[in-house]
This record gives C-alpha cells, structure tokens and sequence, in this order.
C-alpha cells in the first residue's frame, strides 16, 4: 500500500496507521489522493451513503475501486459506475466477506 486517505477528523489516525505500516503518503482528500498518480486502486470503506460518489469520483479519474456493501443504493447508481468501469477500463468490485461453513 503506497497512500492512505482519510477525513480532515480522522487525520491523526490516519497517520499513525502510515507510520505503525510504513504508508508513504497520507491524504485528508480523497479528491487529492486520486490525483497521485502511484496510486491504481481504491478501498472505499467509508459510510455507505458516500460509497456512490467516492466510487464515481474514482473511477472517473482512472482508478479501480473495491467497495465495501452496499456499493450503492439504486440500480441506476450501479449500471452508472459499471458504464464508467467499462469506459476507464477499470475494474470495480463490491468487497464482501463470506466465511466459509466449517464443514469446507
């Protein structure tokens, strides 16, 4: 991981996570962040009600995005960010974790 992205009121945590992982560079903008050019994907773990313009602004500006559920509310949002996935050439997936049955 070469940048991390926070809010303007998590920016200390923020830059105790660079420091205790060795994260070169550290944002309080994501908008800023999508500018460097090092970096190729995005984590969106943030309120859900700000998945949609995270992941737009994202791949708008050529980044692949994982997002945390629900990446979106409306079926409309989601065909609009696989258009624009598809017009970047950029890859956008919802990140979900399903544990496997212990029988597996």
């Amino acid at each position: 991981m070469s940048a991390i992205a926070t809010t303007k009121r998590s920016a200390a945590t923020c830059q105790e996570l660079a420091d205790q992982y060795g994260i070169s560079r550290v944002y309080d903008d994501y908008l800023e962040m999508l500018k460097d050019d090092q970096v190729d994907t995005v984590y969106v773990a943030t309120p859900s009600s700000m998945h949609y313009q995270m992941c737009l602004d994202s791949l708008a500006a050529g980044k692949n995005v994982i997002c945390e559920k629900p990446f979106v509310f409306t079926t409309e949002e989601a065909l609009e960010l696989k258009q624009l996935a598809d017009q970047k050439g950029c890859l956008h997936y919802r990140g979900h974790h399903q544990p496997l049955p212990a029988s597996l």
